[in-house]
């Protein structure tokens, strides 16, 4: 890597993952960790690993245009606390890259009526 490189890279803001994908209205009626809980949570993360994926929900399976945040804001708001990226800029669009299940009625509509 260059040196204009890498200065670009540190110049360059990092992206929270709120700036690239919204929460579910049912993930906003829950409470938020308190700070402290938030970085004590991001150090069990990045000592033991994420042990659950970030569930997103959209419509159609897999369907990461329209996925929004089911369940995880903690967890990753507590990653993003102790400095773990969240977010990856690849080409001109930005993604997770934490482990994540996609939840939508299509994959098992049973369970919805």
């Amino acid at each position: 890597m260059t040196p204009e490189v890498a200065e670009a890279i540190q110049e360059t803001p990092r992206k929270s993952w709120r700036d690239i994908i919204k929460t579910h209205e049912a993930a906003d009626l829950l409470p938020m960790l308190a700070e402290n809980e938030l970085i004590e949570l991001g150090r069990d993360i990045a000592a033991n690993g994420l042990r659950e994926p970030i569930a997103l929900w959209s419509m159609e399976p897999e369907d990461s245009q329209s996925a929004v945040v089911l369940d995880g804001r903690n967890r990753l708001d507590a990653m993003e606390k102790i400095g773990m990226e969240t977010v990856q800029q690849i080409g001109d669009k930005y993604r997770l890259v934490v482990a994540v299940e996609y939840l939508s009625f299509a994959t098992n509509p049973a369970s919805y009526r």
